[in-house]
């Protein structure tokens, strides 16, 4: 039985790779590895960009609704002047 066992555990076991096959192996890791990074900064760039654009908006359109709030207080003013 335990030679049986023995050859089991021997024919389920992968068989060990040739080194070209895990340089090959590694290459294609590296490479992946290299895509997602590239992937992750310009998604980070695009990210900053949309944010610094909707600053900008969030500003010019805060600065607007105050100046619309301001325009009958000043043109009350002038009426009264």
């Amino acid at each position: 039985m335990t030679l049986e066992n023995d050859t089991t555990q021997t024919q389920d076991a992968p068989a060990p790779e040739t080194p070209e096959a895990e340089i090959a192996r590694l290459k294609q890791e590296v490479a992946a590895e290299a895509d997602k990074r590239l992937r992750a900064l310009a998604d980070t760039e695009n990210l900053k960009k949309r944010l610094i654009k909707e600053k900008e908006e969030f500003v010019k359109f805060a600065a607007e609704s105050v100046l619309a709030d301001l325009l009958p207080v000043l043109d009350n003013l002038d009426l009264a002047l």
